[in-house]
């Protein structure tokens, strides 16, 4: 028996209503008439295409269409064009959908027919049309995708997507109900078995998805995979108590996945042990680089919230290709907070890969570099930094006694044109 997975409920579907499109429609008309220095009112295509969003607004259509059939060059009747299609989807106008998104494609309008276009096949089960209507630049969003997959398997195709169908699997969240059927066709595949099932476990219990965790154990088919399952559940509520007994685990990727966890879970409680216990699996399993990485940055950062020095060690030892925001800022923080000047002075050498100011990062980095005695480096900093009409830049104009730098940029007024505006307000 084939257990369905929807455990999320669907989240409710965001429309536009066409008033909200009919004003941002007037604020097209807007904007092309400010770009216009001749005439400061309607011209007569504006005002066309204003009467006929209003005849659709009132349901008329039929002489929106006719008013404006002349116009076809104008920016407004693709507007015109998208609420008459819209209306009429579920009389499968296949052909005319099909020139409106060939000459719209990624544009608003094309991007919200496409996906409506394509709720509506899906709706009415036309899988071959839904099949050759979709398009690549959907993929990111889950419930496209699986409905595309959906018709890829109704076509006789589904083997062909069977990479991607294990992608969508391998997720840490519940996925929508439109997933089901394609999971359905993964689990009658010989290729899923109680791997690919334990690694979406450890991805769901790493995104605390617990109910998840609990539903996907019961595809688990061998005895020794539901005790796994059990693992999972010990180290998250007693890591200090799993890690204890588990020293002599076999070196697997299973393994390996719940030991990181343990000592993720354990780390929010006592480092002390967090870090024992990293010492003595790190010499009983081989944990591949990108693993030690994220096992020591978890280390790392758990010292650093509790102001514990240790935290430089460990956020030191992750490497240059796995860094994350949250270890380098950990690293700002943690050297600010022990003054530990040279090794900034090394973090600091390249530029941040996260959201971390640039001007803030050049400052601590020249005081970095003043600190550990590279005072003319620091000082080309500071006074590049000072030039800048910024916290960071005062401060750097304040290392060197220099005074602010504002930029200030008076607005220039055009007095003909201050003079018109001050008339249309009296």
């Amino acid at each position: 028996m084939v257990i369905i997975e929807s455990e999320v409920p669907e989240l409710r579907k965001n429309h536009v209503s066409q008033l909200t499109m009919i004003a941002f429609a007037s604020l097209v008309i807007f904007c092309s008439l400010a770009q216009s220095q001749a005439k400061h009112s309607l011209s007569q295509e504006d005002y066309i295409f204003k009467k006929a969003l209003k005849l659709q607004d009132m349901g008329n259509h039929r002489q929106a269409k006719i008013l404006t059939k002349s116009y076809k060059n104008h920016p407004l009747y693709s507007y015109v064009t998208y609420f008459d299609l819209r209306r009429r989807l579920n009389r499968h106008p296949s052909s005319e959908v099909a020139r409106f998104l060939n000459k719209e494609k990624e544009s608003y309008l094309g991007v919200k027919m496409r996906k409506l276009w394509l709720s509506r096949l899906f709706k009415d089960k036309r899988w071959s049309q839904y099949f050759n209507f979709y398009d690549r630049s959907l993929s990111n969003e889950t419930t496209f995708a699986c409905q595309h997959l959906v018709s890829a398997i109704k076509i006789g195709r589904g083997k062909e997507f069977l990479s991607q169908i294990k992608n969508i699997w391998l997720s840490g969240k519940s996925q929508p109900k439109e997933c089901n059927p394609v999971f359905k066709f993964l689990f009658k595949d010989n290729s899923f078995n109680d791997e690919i099932v334990l690694e979406r476990i450890g991805l769901a219990m790493n995104q605390r998805e617990y109910a998840l965790a609990r539903y996907l154990s019961r595809y688990l088919s061998s005895e020794k995979n539901k005790k796994l399952y059990r693992y999972w559940k010990i180290a998250r509520t007693k890591p200090n108590k799993f890690l204890k007994s588990s020293l002599r685990f076999a070196n697997s990727k299973q393994n390996r996945q719940l030991v990181g966890y343990a000592i993720q879970r354990l780390s929010r409680r006592d480092i002390e042990k967090t870090i024992y216990y990293w010492n003595e699996y790190s010499k009983k399993m081989s944990f591949p680089k990108h693993e030690q990485d994220i096992i020591n940055g978890l280390i790392g950062l758990a010292a650093d919230r509790r102001k514990n020095s240790l935290s430089l060690h460990y956020l030191g030892l992750v490497s240059k290709e796995n860094l994350t925001r949250d270890i380098e800022q950990g690293r700002l923080r943690s050297a600010l907070t022990f003054g530990a000047w040279p090794e900034l002075v090394t973090w600091t050498k390249n530029d941040p890969i996260g959201d971390v100011s640039k001007l803030r990062w050049l400052y601590w980095r020249a005081k970095a570099l003043n600190e550990t005695g590279q005072s003319p480096e620091a000082t080309k900093i500071y006074r590049e930094l000072a030039t800048n009409r910024d916290y960071y830049g005062f401060l750097a104009a304040d290392q060197l006694s220099l005074k602010y730098s504002f930029k200030n940029q008076p607005v220039i007024i055009d007095e003909e044109e201050f003079n018109q505006t001050l008339k249309k307000t009296k």
